[in-house]
């Protein structure tokens, strides 16, 4: 039996050496945090938005209880983005205008930058395309003319030339994204510049160069499929499509409206299915496939119902 063991003998069991000593700092929790944002980032990028979700609240609040500003910064917007993606527009804005306001509190120019970033893509999303515009504008002079750039700089010209492209300001627009291609080649941040490109390609559609913004979109498609960005593989297909159509060339437009259906099923992306569907509902009787035209109308309409089903 063992409960007779005197109490100087357990005294010393407890102070032997093998106790490890007290540790003046401790990770624990930001290191959980840490790991948290990434796996929350890798389901984002397979657009498993509620796993993502669930992810990221851990960071949040692992990041809140010691207090780490950089790391509740970045997972507020991290939580941001992914209610955008739910449909939650409320929420997204919420949260991320918070997390302005603690980069704010914090003086850093970075966290700054990134979060109006961020704040600036939700009013994008949602078409508020003047506030948009209004939060990036004062901060231009942050941005240096040349290197050392970082990421936050491309992201900023990015997303102020889609303000400025959807304000109608195409000649401005179509300057500002390509100071974000020159930073990103720069960076060699090939997702950026394949969103870049995309971006580019829209702007010159509107500006009625289509055969420019299809050499643009085929770049976009170039960069995603280096990186195997796969729903940015979809969106490109996509506007490819849309090029190729109105260019007249109905069997290509067929073909890419195809191809980004099939990417857009593989990833389980309902809403990108049914934009694909519907463009293939339209082309399907200009490519001479009169028949198939009924068959994606029939399947749009089974995802929209399956959508609106209890």
């Amino acid at each position: 039996m063992r409960n007779w063991l005197p109490v100087v003998f357990l005294l010393g069991l407890i102070g032997c050496s093998s106790v490890p000593p007290p540790r003046e700092e401790v990770f624990d929790k930001r290191n959980m945090a840490a790991q948290y944002m990434e796996f929350g980032n890798r389901y984002y990028q397979d657009t498993d938005y509620e796993q993502a979700l669930q992810l990221y609240l851990l960071a949040k609040n692992y990041f809140t209880s010691v207090d780490d500003t950089e790391g509740m910064i970045g997972a507020y917007n991290a939580l941001g983005k992914t209610y955008l993606q739910l449909g939650k527009a409320a929420e997204a804005e919420t949260h991320v205008s918070f997390a302005l306001e603690i980069a704010r509190a914090s003086g850093k120019e970075r966290f700054i930058l990134q979060t109006v970033n961020h704040l600036s893509g939700i009013y994008l999303q949602t078409g508020k395309f003047s506030q948009a515009y209004s939060l990036l504008e004062p901060y231009r002079p942050l941005i240096p003319k040349t290197s050392p750039w970082t990421v936050e700089h491309s992201v900023y010209y990015h997303n102020l030339g889609a303000a400025l492209q959807a304000l109608k300001r195409l000649s401005e627009a179509e300057q500002v994204v390509l100071q974000a291609v020159a930073i990103n080649l720069e960076l060699k941040n090939f997702v950026e510049l394949a969103s870049n490109y995309y971006l580019l390609a829209l702007i010159r559609s509107y500006q009625e160069n289509l055969s420019q913004a299809t050499m643009d979109a085929e770049t976009a498609l170039k960069y995603d499929k280096q990186m195997e960005n796969s729903k940015g593989i979809a969106q490109d297909l996509l506007l490819l499509g849309y090029l190729k159509e109105r260019s007249g060339n109905y069997p290509e437009a067929f073909d890419f409206y195809s191809r980004s259906y099939l990417v857009y099923r593989s990833l389980n992306h309902r809403a990108g299915m049914e934009r694909s569907l519907r463009r293939l509902e339209g082309i399907a009787e200009k490519a001479g496939r009169t028949s198939e035209s009924k068959l994606y109308r029939e399947a749009r309409e089974a995802l929209e119902s399956a959508k609106t089903t209890p």
